[in-house]
């Protein structure tokens, strides 16, 4: 059982290449913010959810029409605040395929972004890349992500990814003597807010 958010998870990855002299300004994760994988197993569908994370996002003063405005996204989950909210047991199996005694936390950090596209709604869609390290496996992820400014000034980043537990060096969970077996497919799924920091 996986952690997306990482994603995940991931989120919040948008940078400019021909900005990326400028300072910006620095936003920071809200508490708002959810990243949750999603899964299946032989009894049945599963949900984890990062339940403690930080992040923060910088975004270019200035940037032309059609390019993204992030320059730079870092985020940390806690693979041990991974939670099922449904069984110990589920937990315990996820933090062991999490390997969270030796990798405690889940990274992800932007690398690129192509050009931002207007969305039908009031955000546009972005295409970005970057690296998730999930279990001390890092790896390149390319993730549409949805952005939008809301009325409160704040960020607010949508997307999500199809990957593999064994992708990221993960043996699939099982119990009850293999009664009980998780399936590799997984998708890391995030809804992110970020508000500016004074700082």
């Amino acid at each position: 059982m996986l952690s997306r958010i990482v994603s995940i998870l991931l989120a919040l990855m948008f940078v400019v290449p021909a900005a990326l002299g400028q300072d910006g300004s620095r936003y920071v994760l809200d508490p708002e913010s959810t990243f949750w994988v999603e899964g299946s197993s032989n009894q049945s569908d599963w949900t984890v959810t990062a339940t403690e994370f930080e992040g923060s996002v910088r975004v270019a003063p200035d940037f032309p029409d059609g390019e993204a405005p992030v320059l730079e996204v870092h985020v940390e989950v806690i693979a041990e605040k991974i939670l099922s909210r449904r069984s110990p047991i589920m937990d315990r199996l996820t933090h062991q395929a999490l390997k969270a005694d030796q990798n405690p936390t889940i990274v992800y950090d932007l690398t690129s972004t192509g050009a931002a596209s207007p969305d039908t709604s009031s955000g546009v869609l972005i295409g970005t890349a970057g690296t998730l390290t999930i279990a001390g496996s890092p790896q390149e992820v390319e993730v549409p992500v949805w952005s939008e400014t809301l009325e409160d000034g704040r960020l607010r980043f949508v997307g999500s990814f199809d990957t593999r537990l064994t992708t990221f060096g993960m043996k699939p969970p099982s119990a009850m003597f293999g009664a009980l077996h998780t399936a590799d497919p997984v998708t890391i799924r995030f809804d992110l807010i970020a508000a500016e920091s004074a700082e």
